[in-house]
C-alpha cells in the first residue's frame, strides 16, 4: 500500500502507511518534500537518525546549535507480528469434489454390475436433410466404373437417489429443491452434484468434454445489469417461464433443445461435402447438449432420443470409413470388409447411397462381384433412377454373370448383427456384449470399463440408470 501511494504521489496516505510499516526513515522523507523540516528534523533526531537530521540541518542552512529540542523520552516500542503461526488452529481436512476428482484425474468411484441400454429401432425424421436435388455428391470421389456394355465379359431413471445439495438462498434455492435434472444443477452452478448424477445415471468419467457444455447451461440463465459508477452489476435470473408465480415450480432456462435439428442440419453438411472429422465434431457436440439438457415431455424426450441414436449411428459409420481410408493399400480385405460394415449402419437414406455406392465400387474392383452385384441391389431399392441407378445396374447386370468372391471377408450381408465401436468387427446375436449407457453403443466384452469411443465421456459396461432428462 505504501508503495501504491507513493506512485500516486498521496503523501497523507503515503505517512499513513508509514506508521504502519514504523518506517521512520520514509516518514521524514514524506516531511521533508511537503517542506515540514523542523517536524523531520526532530523525527530523525528523536529516532537516533543523526546523519539524516544534520542532512536536513544543512538543507534549512541551520546550525545544530541554533536548535533546542526538548528532553524525549524513551521510544515507544510497536507491537510486532508473531513470527510463527499458531499450529493447533482447528482446520477442517479438505479434499478434491467428485467434479474436481473427475475433471482432474478421470478417476471416479466405481459400482458392481454394468446393465445395459436397449435401443429402440430408430424412426426419425429426415425433414432436417436437405433434399436431393439432382446433383451428384462430387465431394465423396466416387469413382467411375470401366464396366463397358457387354455384361457377359470377366440406444426412466430407476432408484436414482437425488444427491445432497449445498445451502443456497434465493432463487437458486429454489432451483435447486425442484430440480430433477443434471442440467439443472449444472444452471444452479451446483457441478459436483451434476456430475455425480451424470456418473450414475450415464457412467460419464471424462467430464473435460462437457466443460462447454456446462459453461453455457450456467451462463445463459444469468443476466447481469449494469449499476451506476463504482458499484457492483446486478444479478437477475432466467427462468424456463418467467411468468410463473409459484416458487415449487421455478426453474431454470436451459437452451439446446431448439438448436438440435440445426446442428444435425449442419453435420449432414460437413457428410455430403466429404468433411468427416467435421460432421463427427458435431454430432458429439449434440450428444453433449443433450446429455446436460431438461425437457418438458414426451414428445421432446422421445426427439432427443432418435436423435441421440441417430448421433451414434452417423458417429460410428464415419469412424468406420475414417479407419477404411487409413488402411495401407496393401490390405484390401480390411479395407473391403470396413466398406461392407458402413453400409450396415443405419444412416438415413440419401446418405446411405454414398455407403452402398463405396461399398459397391470398392468390391467391384477387387472382383468381389457377388458382394457387388448385392450392394447394387440396396442402391436400386432406394434410388431406382438416375446416374447412380444406372451406374447400379450395369454393375448388377456384369456381377450377377460371374457371381463369385475373389477374396473372403467376414460379412454375411443377410445375418443380423451389431458392429462394435471399438475394433470395428461384427457382434452376432449369440455372442457375448457389452454397452454404454448414454447412446447405446455397442461393443466386445474385452473392451469394457474403456472409454466409450462413440461418446468420449462415458465408460463401456459399467452400472447406469439410464438418461434423464425430463424436468
Amino acid at each position: 500500500m505504501a508503495a501504491i501511494a507513493e506512485h500516486r504521489g498521496n503523501l497523507s496516505s503515503l505517512v499513513q502507511n508509514t506508521f504502519y510499516n514504523n518506517d521512520i526513515k520514509k516518514r521524514c522523507q514524506v516531511y521533508i518534500q511537503g517542506g515540514m523540516l523542523p517536524l523531520a528534523y526532530t523525527l530523525a533526531k528523536s529516532n537516533g537518525l543523526d546523519e539524516l537530521a544534520l542532512e536536513i540541518l544543512q538543507e534549512a542552512g541551520v546550525e545544530e546549535n541554533d536548535i533546542q529540542l526538548p528532553e524525549i523520552g524513551e521510544a515507544i516500542s510497536l507491537p510486532e507480528p508473531v513470527s510463527e503461526p499458531l499450529g493447533n488452529w482447528p482446520l477442517k481436512e479438505s479434499s478434491l469434489s467428485f467434479f474436481e476428482t473427475a475433471l482432474l484425474t478421470g478417476k471416479v468411484d466405481e459400482s458392481d454390475e454394468p446393465e445395459t441400454k436397449e435401443v429402440n429401432n430408430l424412426d426419425f425424421t429426415e425433414a432436417v436433410i436437405e433434399e436431393d436435388d439432382g446433383e451428384e455428391d462430387g465431394a465423396w470421389d466416387e469413382d467411375d466404373l470401366d464396366i463397358g456394355d457387354d455384361v457377359q465379359a470377366s440406444v426412466e431413471d430407476v432408484g436414482v437417489t437425488k444427491p445432497d445439495v449445498a445451502v443456497a438462498d434465493g432463487e437458486i434455492a429454489h432451483w435447486l429443491r425442484n430440480n430433477k435434472t443434471a442440467a439443472g444443477y449444472v444452471a444452479a452452478g451446483s457441478f459436483d452434484q451434476a456430475a455425480s448424477l451424470l456418473h450414475k445415471q450415464l457412467g460419464v468419467v471424462e467430464f473435460e468434454p462437457l466443460r462447454k457444455r456446462f459453461l453455457e447451461v450456467y451462463q445463459s440463465s444469468k443476466l447481469y445489469l449494469p449499476g451506476i459508477d463504482d458499484l457492483p452489476a446486478m444479478k437477475d435470473y432466467i427462468r424456463a417461464d418467467n411468468d410463473e408465480d409459484n416458487p415449487n415450480k421455478f426453474k431454470p432456462h436451459i437452451p439446446g433443445f431448439d438448436t438440435l435439428e440445426q446442428k444435425l442440419s449442419a453435420g449432414f453438411k460437413q457428410f455430403k461435402q466429404n468433411k468427416l472429422e467435421e460432421a463427427i465434431e458435431i454430432f458429439r457436440e449434440i450428444i453433449y447438449t443433450i446429455t446436460v439438457l431438461s425437457i418438458e415431455n414426451d414428445e421432446q424426450e422421445a426427439k432427443c432420443e432418435d436423435v441421440l441414436i441417430l448421433c451414434r449411428e452417423y458417429i460410428l459409420g464415419l469412424s468406420i470409413e475414417l479407419a477404411r481410408r487409413a488402411l495401407d493399400p496393401s490390405d484390401v480385405k480390411r479395407n473391403l470388409e470396413l466398406a461392407a460394415y458402413f453400409t450396415k449402419v443405419r444412416l438415413q437414406n440419401p446418405h446411405r447411397l454414398n455407403a452402398l455406392n463405396v461399398a459397391m465400387s470398392q468390391s467391384f474392383k477387387n472382383q468381389n462381384f457377388s458382394s457387388a452385384s448385392f450392394f447394387a441391389s440396396e442402391i436400386l431399392s432406394i434410388n431406382p433412377s438416375g446416374p447412380k441407378a444406372e451406374q447400379a445396374q450395369k454393375v448388377k447386370a456384369k456381377a450377377e454373370s460371374i457371381s463369385t468372391d475373389a477374396i473372403e471377408i467376414d460379412f454375411d450381408p443377410y445375418a443380423d448383427f451389431d458392429i462394435c465401436a471399438a475394433s470395428f468387427t461384427p457382434i452376432y446375436q449369440s455372442s457375448p456384449v457389452v454397452a454404454e449407457a448414454l447412446v447405446g453403443a455397442k461393443y466386445k466384452p474385452e473392451f469394457k470399463g474403456e472409454i466409450c469411443r462413440i461418446t468420449g465421456i462415458t465408460q463401456i459396461g459399467v452400472p447406469a440408470s439410464g438418461l434423464r432428462i425430463r424436468a
